[in-house]
């Protein structure tokens, strides 16, 4: 009974150090993963400060005049 738990822990750790490996590897490559909301939520962000940015270019005239 104990070797079964015991080799039960181990394959769970084994699942766990498998599934972190990929993860961190994953962002070592600038390969980030979106899923579900997360996806929707980061999509709607960046439309979001786009459309603020456009919009800001506007009020300026189009320029963008960073110098000052």
């Amino acid at each position: 009974m104990i070797m079964e738990v015991c080799n039960l822990v181990r394959m769970i750790g084994a699942s766990f150090a498998s599934w972190q490996d990929n993860y961190y590897d994953g962002v070592e490559n600038d390969e980030f993963e979106y899923r579900g909301l997360e996806k929707e939520m980061y999509d709607e962000y960046i439309n979001d400060t786009s459309d603020d940015y456009l919009l800001a270019l506007k009020r300026q005239g189009g320029k963008n005049n960073q110098s000052r």
